[in-house]
């Protein structure tokens, strides 16, 4: 089941990255396997890529990246990639500044966002509020639209 699992992954997602090349090296490993199970893995003809973000938050004693990684042999594209812009007023509203991957596959358009919510705690008490807290800003902002707070106001 591992093995249908990891040949069928097309684009990945990670976060907290705490070396902009580390992502590389994970490209490298895939394209060229120096390690056994990763050789075993290997799909036919597969070609990763990848690209890492700007500083997306601090991390303790560094900084923090996020980054996409997408077999380009399977005809996915990466068509641009950005960090969502901080707003220039009131509060932060993610613990790291959201990735964003504009895809294309053949004929397929999508897009893929990296969101990285503050911590909830242990008993997830702080869900509700932060779901409704930061959803509609976060959609709002995406799709270009006014931001309104959860009571409605602007």
């Amino acid at each position: 089941m591992k093995f249908f699992i990891c040949c069928r992954i097309s684009v990945a997602v990670f976060q907290e990255i705490g070396d902009e090349k580390a992502l590389h090296l994970i490209q490298d490993e895939l394209n060229r396997p120096t390690l056994k199970k990763i050789e075993q893995l290997k799909r036919p003809k597969s070609y990763w890529e990848c690209v890492t973000s700007d500083v997306a938050g601090p991390m303790y004693r560094s900084k923090e990246f996020n980054g996409f990684l997408f077999d380009s042999s399977r005809n996915i594209e990466l068509k641009s990639h950005d960090l969502l812009e901080k707003p220039l007023q009131g509060k932060k509203q993610f613990a790291r500044r959201p990735f964003i991957g504009f895809f294309k596959a053949k004929r397929f358009d999508f897009v893929v966002v990296s969101v990285h919510l503050k911590a909830t705690g242990l008993d997830n008490e702080d869900l509700s509020r932060l779901q409704v807290r930061h959803y509609p800003w976060f959609t709002r902002t995406l799709f270009g639209l006014p931001v309104v707070s959860p009571t409605g106001n602007p």
